[in-house]
């Protein structure tokens, strides 16, 4: 059986096929084919060739271009061109997975509910707070989280099967009965791709921060972990950050960084290729900072985690059921950050265990842990895709 996958996300063109343009897809499109034949992916195609990007197509999965455009005005005016490529996309003996939020999903999905057809629905992300007002500042965001949240909401209430990554999710999106729900990560690790042992810390030397997190947009909170270290050195701690991501606020934040006079202390290395050069990162520093405005269940603090560092986060998405109720801070509160590094990064002790209880969570995200719940929702959509196809 044939897969259709929407996708919002962009991919670029490259001379073998499209690459994407975000971390984990090349990988992501080969977990379908562990209950599928063939997959299809309905995403966004950009006119230009970018060879960097990771190919996506390849044996058994194809991409079928969608036009699109960041800007919701030019959004709104390729409407009906969507809408038409998404109707001749579209065959009933097909099998059907929205992979929400995203305009190209919801109008797959409105066409699946008027047909009746069966579909799962995967959340790597969640538009509550995608579009809320601390991460995203766009004129349009107040209509863009509602119609978004209610459409992810209508959705999930009709699917056959929901694979949410945070179990908050659960909570605002509610599944319908008798729908297969499971829970698993976008961002799982390799099956050896946690470290060996714990790391120990001792008291007397410079403690490197680390942050990895694009800069696209402000959700990541690359403003608040700024103003906490420039608290935290004001107060006598011998600190320095390295932020890895990149995006058109890169530039901006190495500015914000000289006003508060960090040239010296916080260094914004841009993008890193995935994998190697981010572990080197990780393994050289001594404490992972997440204190998102918005998050999922963030792929970049599991990483860390699994490279045993010690890690804060927010009280948002789902990092909570990451870390302990100790590690957390509220979301856009820099002094509570502040408070927070200097309560760690004093006690080598509480460090060691932050290590030994993050390295022990990351087990539990290896890909050998999380595929089998992925497969499980693949399999169930196969089947009721089967046996609705057998009823018609």
């Amino acid at each position: 059986m044939r897969l259709i996958v929407a996708d919002q996300q962009k991919f670029a063109r490259r001379g073998d096929g499209f690459g994407a343009m975000a971390k984990g897809y090349d990988r992501l499109f080969r977990h379908y084919l562990s209950a599928f034949d063939e997959v299809v992916v309905l995403g966004q195609a950009l006119t230009t060739e970018d060879p960097s990007s990771a190919p996506v197509t390849g044996p058994g999965i194809s991409l079928v271009a969608i036009e699109g455009s960041r800007h919701p005005l030019r959004m709104l005016a390729a409407l009906p061109a969507m809408r038409r490529r998404l109707a001749e996309a579209y065959a009933p003996e097909d099998a059907y997975v929205l992979r929400m939020p995203g305009l190209i999903p919801d109008l797959l999905g409105r066409r699946l509910m008027r047909q009746g057809h069966p579909f799962a629905v995967e959340m790597p992300g969640d538009p509550w707070l995608t579009f809320g007002p601390a991460g995203n500042r766009h004129p349009l965001q107040p209509l863009l989280r509602a119609h978004f949240t209610r459409a992810l909401r209508r959705q999930c209430a009709t699917a056959c099967a929901v694979g949410y990554c945070s179990r908050a999710q659960c909570l605002r999106y509610p599944p319908a009965r008798g729908a297969l729900v499971t829970y698993y990560s976008y961002a799982s690790l390799p099956d050896d791709g946690v470290v060996a042992a714990p790391r120990r810390f001792e008291a007397g030397r410079r403690v490197r921060l680390v942050s990895v997190a694009g800069l696209q947009r402000m959700y990541k909170a690359p403003d608040v972990v700024l103003a906490a270290l420039a608290r935290c050195l004001a107060d006598g701690l011998d600190l320095e950050l390295t932020w890895v991501g990149g995006g058109r606020l890169l530039e901006p934040m190495r500015a914000r960084a000289r006003r508060l006079g960090l040239e010296d202390r916080a260094r914004f290395l841009g993008q890193l290729p995935a994998g190697e050069a981010v572990a080197e990162q990780l393994d050289a520093a001594d404490l992972f900072l997440l204190p998102s405005r918005a998050e999922g269940l963030p792929g970049a603090l599991i990483e860390a985690m699994a490279r045993a560092l010690p890690c804060i986060g927010s009280t948002v998405g789902g990092i909570p059921e990451l870390l302990a109720e100790e590690d957390l801070v509220p979301p856009g509160d820099a002094r509570a950050l502040a408070a927070k590094i200097a309560q760690v990064v004093t006690d080598p002790g509480r460090m060691t265990r932050m290590s030994q209880r993050n390295r022990q969570t990351a087990l539990g995200y290896r890909e050998c842990v999380v595929a089998p719940r992925r497969r499980t929702l693949y399999e169930a959509l196969r089947r009721t895709t089967e046996d609705w196809l057998a009823a018609r």
